[in-house]
């Protein structure tokens, strides 16, 4: 198998995977923990399924004015999903969930995380946080 195997080709085939709780490769955004990081990744799971479903077309993201509306709405749509605003997230965490949700939805997972500029800093994620068995 090859590193481009263990990445996923797109970003519905990586929800698809988030979604069953298998793991799924990403890309550090926080450095503070497995707690903070968490939050980031389940943030970017969903601002990647609302891009989906709002089929949003990053092409156009390369206009300021594009991009502010499409953002605008993204964050609207954070800001009534029930299951980020339960994370309590900082500014910070959300910037990073936004910035790798872009990331993956415009380039593809695949693309993104073959970026030598990420490469000391792919972690594999799951949907569900490990948690003690005691």
């Amino acid at each position: 198998m090859s590193a481009e195997d263990l990445y996923a080709a797109t970003v519905a085939d990586w929800l698809a995977a988030w979604d069953a709780g298998d793991i799924c490769w990403t890309v550090e955004m926080g450095g503070l923990g497995p707690g903070y990081e968490q939050c980031i990744h389940v943030t970017a799971a969903e601002i990647m399924r609302h891009m989906l479903e709002a089929d949003y077309n990053p092409k156009k993201w390369e206009d300021p004015d594009a991009w502010k509306s499409d953002r605008e709405a993204i964050e609207m749509f954070a800001h009534d999903s029930r299951e980020i605003k339960a994370l309590g997230l900082s500014g910070v965490q959300w910037g990073a969930a936004l910035s790798i949700a872009t990331n993956f939805y415009r380039r593809t997972p695949r693309a993104a995380l073959l970026d030598p500029n990420v490469a000391d800093r792919r972690i594999q994620v799951q949907r569900y946080f490990p948690g003690s068995t005691s």
